[in-house]
């Protein structure tokens, strides 16, 4: 088992490794009143059991299963679970472990952030996308109709389990939704990671996802409220999150990410931001791990959902570009030179 230090405001560690959901009484404080495992219907049935197996020794165990998909990331399902919450009378020494891949972790990262000011939660992610991204860092989520993650916090785990093992149960189109992300942070590290990338990805290979949190860590440690350096991690993201509402979620988030990144590197190549060089290597990189990129919607249809962005301060937004690999740029634009930088030929 590997353990990856996160050093933030409240400090906790990754671990890494196999077999972990069958031994959580080793990661888990015995100190909590009763602890709730939130997971949706599909996780539900394969890891739920193992998880109470564990610790139904140490505290009274509830569960809460809400219907998979982005479309339960949504202030009613967060009501409804701060509801039960309440119902089965949990208090501020309760427990929330997050079951599941990023919604999961987003929805009960959000529920344990304001349910009576604050309970501690663990995550145990059980996705790719979840081990390499979205557990780690402290944001925490639910969507409106006007954009993804338009209502959140930041709110610090105390500990990210993620069981290797859980990857084998996943679907392929579920690892290609990881490698989203992964490529990513190819595109931000550059040399090894982007070299390793190169070739099929394996998700059993534990050190691609180690070398992910790692970055990931490094990047949240030195500015984890996204004041500077970690609105690199938005890489693909702007657009990215405005094709997924476009599809009314039915694309997938690290499916959009990658359209994100796609478009964002073509944008920047016809607006001489980066080399023709650059955006072909990237292009490559998708295409060879089987990323379609064509772009459903017109670019004014993507610009219309970019002005209600989350990230926008006044007439301004912040657009990460690739200039190189290994090499990203966080630049301030208008919204009328992103418009002209859009419909560039």
């Amino acid at each position: 088992m590997e353990i990856i230090p996160i050093k933030c405001s409240v400090p906790y560690n990754v671990y890494l490794g196999e077999n972990l959901i069958s031994n959580l009484n080793l990661f888990i404080d015995k100190n909590y009143s009763c602890a709730l495992i939130i997971t949706d219907d599909n996780v539900d049935k394969i890891y739920s059991e193992n998880c109470i197996q564990s610790l139904n020794h140490l505290f009274p165990i509830y569960k809460y299963v809400f219907p998979h998909g982005e479309s339960s990331k949504n202030i009613n399902e967060y009501i409804k679970i701060t509801n039960f919450m309440a119902e089965k009378s949990m208090d501020r020494k309760s427990l929330i472990i997050a079951l599941g891949g990023g919604v999961t972790g987003d929805l009960s990262g959000f529920v344990s952030s304001t349910y009576m000011r604050g309970i501690d939660f663990i995550q145990i992610p059980t996705s790719l996308l979840a081990m390499v991204d979205s557990s780690v860092g402290g944001k925490t989520a639910v969507d409106t109709p006007f954009g993804k993650n338009m209502l959140g916090t930041f709110y610090q785990p105390k500990a990210v389990i993620c069981d290797i093992n859980t990857l084998s149960t996943l679907p392929n189109e579920y690892i290609n939704d990881g490698l989203g992300e992964i490529v990513k942070y190819c595109i931000l590290s550059g040399g090894e990671l982007f070299r390793k990338l190169s070739k099929p990805f394996n998700c059993n290979n534990k050190e691609i996802i180690s070398d992910c949190i790692k970055i990931k860590s490094e990047i949240v440690s030195s500015d984890e409220f996204e004041e500077g350096t970690r609105q690199l991690l938005n890489l693909g993201h702007t657009f990215g999150h405005c094709i997924e509402l476009l599809s009314d979620f039915k694309l997938s988030h690290g499916k959009a990410v990658a359209k994100g990144i796609y478009l964002i590197a073509d944008i920047s190549y016809k607006n001489k931001l980066c080399s023709e060089e650059v955006f072909r290597e990237i292009k490559n990189l998708l295409n060879f791990h089987g990323f379609n990129l064509q772009i459903p919607y017109t670019y004014q249809e993507i610009f219309d959902i970019i002005k209600h962005d989350k990230k926008k301060n006044g007439e301004f937004i912040n657009l990460v570009i690739p200039e190189n690999i290994g090499k990203c740029k966080i630049i301030k634009i208008s919204f009328n030179e992103l418009h002209q930088m859009m419909i560039q030929e």
